[in-house]
C-alpha cells in the first residue's frame, strides 16, 4: 500500500504542474494578437478582466460557504466542495470563447517545444545566452514576482498573528484587492503608454518595496486595508506589463517554448520567498523582520531590471528568432 504522504506529494506536484499550463498556453497567443505597441494595453485588459472574474468567483464561493442555507446546501463541507466545482466550471465556461474565436496559428518547427521535457528546459536555458536582455529580464522577473507571490501568501498569517485580525476581515481585504486590481492594471497600462513598459514596472517595484517596508511596522486593521488597496493598485499592472515586456523580447517563432519556460521557471523560483520568510521566522521569531526581508526581492529585481534594454532585446529576438 502506498504511503499517504507520498500520494499527497505526487498529487500536489501534478496539480502544480497542471496549474502552470493555462497561463503558459494563453500567454503564447499575445504576440499573435497584438503588436509590441498594443501588447501592454491588451495584457492589462486581460489581467483586469481576470481579477474581476476571480473576485466574482471568490464572492460567490464565500457566500456559499458562509450562508450555505441560502443556496439549499446541507452544510459548510458540502458548500466548500461545491465551491471547487463552481470554480472549475467558471474556468471552463470563460475558456470556451477563446476556443471559438482565437484563430489557429500554423505549427512551426518550434511548436513541439510547447510540450516540454527536462532536457528541453535545459536547452532553452542555454539558448538564453543568445538573448541577453531577455535572460536578464527573466532573472529580474523571477526575483520580484517571487516577492509579490510571497507577500500575498503570507499576508493572512501576518494579519492574524501580528494584528489579531479575524478570518472575515482578511477575506474581505482579499476580495477588495481582486476588484481594485482591475483599475490598477489599466492605470499602469496608461502609465506605460506615457513613459514605457520598463519604467512603469520600475515604478511598481519601488511601490512594492515601500509597501513591504511599511507592512513591517503597521499596527492596525485600517493600515492593513490601506496597504491591501496599495498592493491591488500595483499588483495587476506589474504582472500585466511584465508579460507584455517579456513578449516583446521573445522570438515569435519560439513563443510557446519561451512562455513555457517563463511559466515553469516562475513556479520553481517561487519556493525561495516562502523559504526566506520561514527561515527568518525560525531564526528571529519575528514576522515583522521576515516581512521586511522580502523587500530585498524587489530591490534586487529592480537593480537587475535597470540593466535591461528592451529595444536591444527586441532586436536580438528578430535576429536570432528565424
Amino acid at each position: 500500500m502506498q504511503d499517504p504522504d507520498s500520494i499527497c506529494l505526487r498529487r500536489s506536484s501534478l496539480s502544480s504542474a497542471i496549474s502552470a499550463l493555462p497561463p503558459a498556453i494563453s500567454f503564447t497567443n499575445l504576440p499573435d494578437l497584438a503588436s509590441d505597441h498594443e501588447a501592454d494595453r491588451l495584457s492589462a485588459r486581460g489581467f483586469a478582466l481576470g481579477y474581476i472574474g476571480g473576485g466574482l468567483t471568490l464572492l460567490i464561493v464565500f457566500l456559499m460557504i458562509q450562508k450555505y442555507s441560502w443556496f439549499g446546501i446541507a452544510d459548510q463541507g458540502s458548500a466548500t466542495r461545491l465551491g471547487f466545482l463552481l470554480t472549475g466550471a467558471w474556468w471552463l465556461a470563460f475558456a470556451l470563447p477563446a476556443f471559438s474565436w482565437l484563430k489557429s496559428v500554423p505549427i512551426t518547427k518550434h511548436a513541439h517545444h510547447a510540450l516540454r521535457t527536462p532536457r528541453d528546459y535545459i536547452k532553452t536555458f542555454a539558448d538564453l545566452r543568445q538573448y541577453k536582455h531577455l535572460g536578464r529580464f527573466l532573472i529580474a522577473f523571477l526575483l520580484y514576482n517571487d516577492g509579490i507571490q510571497t507577500i500575498i501568501a503570507v499576508s493572512a498569517i501576518f494579519a492574524r498573528e501580528e494584528l489579531g485580525l479575524g478570518t472575515g476581515t482578511i477575506l474581505g481585504c482579499f476580495l477588495m484587492i481582486q476588484f481594485v486590481a482591475m483599475p490598477g492594471a489599466l492605470l499602469f497600462s496608461r502609465l506605460a503608454g506615457h513613459f514605457n513598459t520598463k519604467r512603469a514596472i520600475l515604478v511598481s517595484l519601488v511601490l512594492f518595496t515601500a509597501i513591504t517596508v511599511y507592512a513591517s511596522i503597521m499596527k492596525s486593521a485600517i493600515e492593513f486595508w490601506i496597504l491591501g488597496f496599495a498592493v491591488a493598485i500595483v499588483l495587476g499592472g506589474s504582472q500585466a506589463l511584465s508579460r507584455s515586456l517579456f513578449s516583446s523580447m521573445v522570438p515569435k517563432s519560439r513563443s510557446a517554448e519561451f512562455f513555457g519556460f517563463y511559466a515553469i521557471s516562475s513556479k520553481f523560483a517561487s519556493i525561495f520567498g516562502p523559504l526566506t520568510f520561514a527561515l527568518l521566522i525560525e531564526l528571529t521569531g519575528s514576522n515583522r523582520i521576515a516581512i521586511l526581508a522580502l523587500a530585498g526581492f524587489f530591490v534586487i529585481g529592480l537593480v537587475i531590471l535597470l540593466g535591461v534594454d528592451a529595444e536591444q532585446g527586441r532586436l536580438q529576438a528578430e535576429s536570432n528568432g528565424a
